[in-house]
């Protein structure tokens, strides 16, 4: 699955900061909305803001964790 990079965005209404990334592969983008709907309120996973879709794209807005990437931190150590 093919996703562009993530870019920060600020929520107009709760000036919330989020990350979101595009995909164009829609099977793969509505099980991943799906999960994280089912996820929601769960504290041990990001929780979704926002998830729109254009006429070519998908939309996904998550909550921001700094700290840089996952697959860093677990390396570093």
């Amino acid at each position: 699955m093919e996703w562009t990079p993530t870019q920060t965005h600020t929520h107009t209404d709760t000036h919330a900061r989020t990350h979101a990334r595009t995909c164009t592969h829609t099977a793969a983008v509505v099980r991943e909305i799906a999960i994280m709907r089912r996820l929601a309120g769960h504290p041990s996973a990001l929780q979704l803001i926002e998830a729109a879709e254009s006429a070519s794209n998908y939309y996904i807005a998550m909550e921001l964790c700094s700290g840089g990437e996952l697959f860093d931190q677990i390396i570093g150590r």
